[in-house]
């Protein structure tokens, strides 16, 4: 005898021998499946005891699932070998077939965690569709959406359980990169995005961040063009947890966490620029136990990639430490920006907050504090005409006019973190540009 499941032929047990009892009887699958509510079906072949197989006196009838014992018919054929193939069969319309009762525990829907698996999808206005990888295991979902977004595409970018410093905290090792074909930039969606516990590695899901990036790709995610929000988190089975937000524009998503602590206490960090070629660093410390070295980084862009300057070791002292350090930079109109990445004797990390020096001597623009969140102060004794802010992709985003200060501030509190590029006119019509850094609030 075999139990099947019809809709996909597959047989989830079989026995060359077996004895019916009379009332229910059991079978254990060998073949555990996931049944996704198709026709099951029992085919039996019947040895009549008056011959065997070479005399094709057996019976195979197969009993088809209804949602009532009633109904479809008995499917048989007389007169056959139990191992033949047969084509013609009879359907057998009296009596009463088996009632099929399946016993079976509820099982987890599967968490893609596999690093390069995707899902892909074509989303109307409206829709709420989930995306499966190849393996069907579940990668996010998507609903509410404002606008026809298309063939959507959701790939886990990056997998793994360790987290990765960033910032001032740790993001997971998990990146899922959700892309559109059609208003990727202008339409609102909802986006939920699955972690299994494992992924969290012991962090509590309600203190977590989720971040999106709208870097070109995985090694390009800075702090500089990453955004964070408070998701709505719920569990999800016992083998994971949902974290869901509404957005514009798609881009990579991952899981943030402020709370980490770093492996040293950093009191404070600073940059100025001493002489055109000299810039000074100074930061002070706390409770450096356990605790390996610094590596001080530098960029002219602190969305793009920050370059190793110098690597200082601890003073391993469990008190307060004051270090120090002198870079010798040539002179150069731009700004500087610099950021230490703190590690532990296991090479486990985080960074600080980046901090910055104005250019060379010279120049008659001032602007800081940068990075900036909300207010951008800006000096010059050219006095301030006008200001004008460009995104990176040479878009107008701010435009203001002044009446000839020497001293005013720019709300830059509606730009989203990244980098922009600042134009100030003066009142002689002398203009002068600068890049600045907008950080997640």
């Amino acid at each position: 005898s075999a139990f099947h499941e019809m809709s996909g032929g597959t047989e989830v047990f079989y026995a060359a021998s077996y004895q019916s009892v009379v009332n229910r009887n059991t079978f254990s699958f060998s073949t555990p499946f996931f049944w996704t509510g198709g026709h099951l079906g029992v085919e039996i072949c019947y040895d009549n005891g008056t011959g065997d197989e070479s005399q094709a006196l057996d019976q195979w009838i197969t009993y088809p699932d209804g949602s009532e014992y009633w109904q479809l018919p008995w499917i048989f054929t007389t007169n056959i070998a139990c191992n033949a193939g047969f084509t013609n069969f009879n359907y057998y319309a009296n009596g009463l077939k088996p009632v099929i009762v399946l016993e079976n525990s509820a099982i987890d829907t599967p968490l893609e965690t596999v690093q390069g698996s995707s899902g892909s999808g074509f989303t109307v206005a409206g829709a709420d569709d989930y995306f499966y990888s190849g393996s069907n295991r579940l990668v996010g979902r998507i609903g509410q959406t404002t606008a026809d977004l298309g063939c959507v595409d959701m790939t886990v970018a990056q997998g793994g359980n360790t987290w990765k410093g960033f910032g001032t905290g740790t993001r997971s090792s998990k990146v899922i990169r959700a892309v559109s074909s059609e208003n990727s930039s202008v339409a609102g969606y909802r986006i939920s995005l699955y972690y299994t516990t494992a992924e969290l590695a012991g962090r509590t899901p309600s203190s977590l961040k989720l971040a999106r990036s709208s870097a070109a790709d995985v090694d390009g995610i800075t702090t500089g063009n990453t955004e964070l929000v408070s998701p709505v988190v719920t569990q999800f089975g016992t083998s994971g947890y949902v974290f869901s937000y509404t957005f514009t524009g798609f881009s990579y998503f991952f899981l943030y966490d402020a709370n980490t602590p770093l492996p040293v206490e950093l009191l404070s960090f600073s940059a100025r620029r001493s002489e055109p070629h000299l810039v000074g660093l100074r930061w002070e410390t706390e409770a450096e136990q356990n605790f390996s070295r610094f590596e001080l980084q530098r960029s002219l862009d602190p969305a793009a990639e920050f370059m190793p300057v110098a690597t200082v070791r601890t003073a391993g002292k469990a008190g307060r430490s004051t270090y120090t350090y002198l870079d010798q930079v040539l002179p150069t109109g731009a700004p500087l920006f610099y950021r230490l990445k703190m590690l532990d004797h296991d090479d486990s990390f985080s960074y600080s907050r980046i901090v910055s020096v104005e250019g060379a001597a010279g120049e008659r623009l001032r602007l800081f504090p940068n990075p900036v969140q909300s207010r951008l102060h800006l000096e010059s004794p050219g006095g301030i005409a006008r200001a004008e802010v460009y995104a990176a992709d040479g878009k107008q985003v701010i435009f203001a006019r002044f009446e000839g200060q020497q001293q005013t501030v720019l709300s830059v509190a509606a730009l989203t973190p990244g980098t922009y590029v600042l134009k100030v006119t003066d009142d002689g019509g002398l203009t002068e540009t600068r890049k600045f850094f907008v950080e997640a609030k």
